[in-house]
């Protein structure tokens, strides 16, 4: 799943605290946190601690894992032919 948003993010924390069969004080009691501020994460609120995320997504079994996003390599000769093909 891409993450892009705080909302995401939320809805995956979620859906694996379920999975898990943790409720919400179950999992705020693991990573240390209240079940107040786990319900605005899972609810996408933005501005939430980092560090209190990644602890959080931790004690939920979520591991993040990084990757560059590499641009797609544009073919100038097909560009170009599909071009022409269009003026003619």
């Amino acid at each position: 799943m891409f993450v892009r948003s705080a909302r995401t993010l939320g809805t995956l924390l979620r859906e694996q605290r379920r999975r898990r069969g943790l409720t919400q004080a179950q999992l705020a009691r693991r990573a240390g946190v209240s079940r107040q501020w786990l319900n605005g994460v899972e609810k996408g609120r933005e501005g939430a601690e980092l560090g209190l995320v990644l602890r959080t997504l931790a004690s939920a079994g979520i591991v993040l894992k990084f990757e560059e996003r590499v641009p797609p390599k544009v073919d100038l000769d097909a560009v170009i032919e599909a071009h022409r093909s269009e003026v003619e």
